[in-house]
């Protein structure tokens, strides 16, 4: 009987801690640029046809320079490496490359895309790299930095210079949660003496910096956290170690400034009601969770890192931004193909175009641009893949829906592309975004 009311306890206390509602005035603010430039991506189906990846160059010029000014307030000569795994679209790698960006890679596949995108800056991260990506990375030495993951990644390497014949500078990654899932990345933080010993015996490689990395920072609170153990960590180290690290790299992970926006499901009580009614569809507004600016993110750090690592270490700082500059730099174009009720539409393109059921717990507006307006109707918005967890959404702003509409699903760059998948149906063209004119917004302009 206890444990029966230990439970209806943490049930009643998931259902209090739950996250405010996304406000309708904040989604219009989001929703109405969209609106009000429809005819540019009116003419992009009408050019390229549909369904489309399209890439916003001028948003990702944008996000990049407010990155890269936020950074550089706060640590003056640091640098950037875009982390490619959130999104790696050829164009959009590039264009971070010429925006002065190095690319942070996870494996031997995206370290070869980022050297034929001219990167000139990479850092090797992952665990379990295989022997050919060792000697890609090494063959590729002036350009990359190894973050080595663990004992036996680093006999591996040293493999690799012995047999290249050359030497290497590397990081290490250290562990920042040593339970649960998270616990496959890195050495803890206690093995790091140990791991400047083993570094020692191998005359062909150089201990030069340290990485971390959390994720899913909506806050800088577990940086800031970890950095305060790393600081407890290298004060015990003699004097001539430290001087010996070039940099620090504190990952990525950074939340964009909107927030996470969720649907109802998606919330740990929603889950809980999900599993209790097996129900999928949402009943309640979509929920709001807050993150930090860029620029409030790099000011907790910057004082976490005066306090905690200054005294220590003189190193240049690594950081690793993906999701930050990827989400607003691609959007994605469909076309309703059927309308089976007022509430039931099909689009001519599937999820497997993002690779997962994303649209079952985020909430991402769905703009009908063929019938603007600034008002949310419930419709569920389904693809054509034979499953019906191909679902794009359960609302979409507009003043109707028909068949041959055509919609836009707006930030939808980070952790789709990259996912996408070729099942059922083929994927779609990816296209570049131009503005055509300045003065179309203001005629188009949708009032609430």
């Amino acid at each position: 009987m206890q444990d029966r009311s230990d439970l209806i306890e943490r049930i009643n206390a998931l259902q209090a801690d739950r996250p405010p509602v996304l406000s309708k005035s904040r989604i219009i603010e989001y929703v109405e640029p969209f609106v009000n430039n429809r005819d540019d991506f009116l003419y992009l189906r009408q050019s390229s046809g549909s369904p489309l990846y399209i890439i916003d160059k001028d948003t990702l010029t944008k996000r990049a320079g407010q990155f890269m000014s936020a950074l550089e307030k706060h640590f003056p000569g640091a640098a950037a490496f875009y982390a490619m795994k959130s999104n790696n679209n050829r164009t959009i790698i590039r264009a971070l490359v010429e925006q002065g960006f190095g690319v942070d890679v996870s494996s031997g596949e995206e370290l070869q895309l980022a050297l034929e995108c001219k990167a000139q800056k990479i850092v090797f991260n992952g665990p379990g790299k295989t022997e050919r990506e060792l000697d890609l990375a090494v063959a590729n030495r002036d350009r990359v930095t190894i973050i080595v993951d663990n004992f036996s990644e680093l006999r591996r390497l040293h493999e690799s210079t012995v047999t290249q014949n050359c030497a290497v500078k590397i990081g290490v990654r250290l562990n920042v949660d040593e339970s649960g899932l998270w616990k496959k990345f890195g050495i803890p933080l206690d093995r790091l003496p140990a791991f400047i010993e083993a570094v020692k015996s191998y005359d062909k490689i150089t201990l030069s910096g340290i990485h971390f990395h959390t994720s899913w920072n909506l806050f800088p609170d577990r940086v800031s956290a970890f950095i305060s153990r790393l600081g407890k960590a290298l004060s015990a180290l003699p004097g001539d170690v430290r001087k010996g690290f070039d940099f620090l790299d504190i990952g990525g992970g950074f939340w964009p400034g909107r927030g996470e926006w969720q649907l109802s499901t998606a919330t740990r009580d929603g889950q809980l009601f999900k599993i209790l009614n097996n129900e999928m569809i949402p009943t309640e507004e979509p929920k709001f969770l807050v993150s930090a600016s860029i620029g409030e993110y790099f000011t907790t750090v910057q004082a976490a890192w005066k306090m905690h690592l200054a005294p220590h270490i003189d190193a240049r700082v690594y950081v690793e931004p993906g999701r930050w500059l990827s989400d607003d730099s691609m959007l994605i174009l469909l076309r309703v193909m059927d309308k089976k009720a007022d509430d039931l539409v099909i689009t001519d393109g599937g999820t497997n175009i993002v690779g997962w059921e994303r649209y079952e717990a985020d909430y991402c507006p769905v703009i009908n641009l063929t019938r603007p307006a600034l008002r949310e109707n419930k419709c569920q918005i389904q693809g054509s893949l034979c499953t019906p967890h191909d679902v794009w959404g359960f609302s979409y702003w507009g003043a109707g829906i028909e068949e041959n509409d055509t919609l836009l699903i707006p930030s939808q760059g980070a952790y789709t592309f990259c996912l996408r998948q070729t099942f059922i149906k083929p994927l779609p063209r990816c296209v570049v975004y131009s503005r055509r004119t300045k003065t179309q917004a203001s005629k188009n302009q949708v009032k609430v």
